[in-house]
């Protein structure tokens, strides 16, 4: 029956959705596929940062561990320093360790300081270890 005002009418509970709801509908299934790529590529950024700090922090462990067995020397006295060789598989471009030791007052007990500094994707890092060594055999 045709409506008051002379145009068809729409019966109420009628099954089925309007151009425009499919289109907002659309819309916003756009979006969140977007925010769903950023995400994925965010957190590959994420996965290849995180595996350079975790290379330049075993770099760091290598070389408090040569310091300890005695590979690696606390002062100039003992000899030229050999660190040793990079970590297999290294992501973080540019990685550099620097070493500093100084007495702490008690005999063959050094402090010492490694720290790293690389590069992940272009963004800077850096990984610092500061603890005592016993080295009755220098020093003091």
């Amino acid at each position: 029956m045709p409506h008051a005002s002379g145009g068809p009418r729409r019966r109420r509970g009628a099954a089925g959705f309007s151009l425009i709801e499919t289109l907002v509908a659309l819309a916003v299934l756009a979006l969140v596929l977007l925010a769903g790529v950023g995400v994925l590529v965010n957190h590959r950024r994420a996965l290849v940062r995180l595996a350079a700090g975790r290379e330049a922090t075993a770099a760091v462990g290598a070389v408090l561990e040569g310091i300890r067995a005695g590979a690696v020397p606390l002062t100039p006295d003992e000899g030229p320093a050999s660190l040793p060789p990079p970590v297999a598989g290294v992501r973080a471009d540019g990685l550099r360790l620097w070493v500093e030791s100084w007495e702490t007052g008690e005999p063959g007990l050094w402090e010492v300081e490694v720290r790293a500094s690389y590069l992940a994707i272009g963004a800077p890092g850096r990984r610092s270890v500061k603890t005592l060594v016993w080295r009755p055999d220098t020093g003091g």
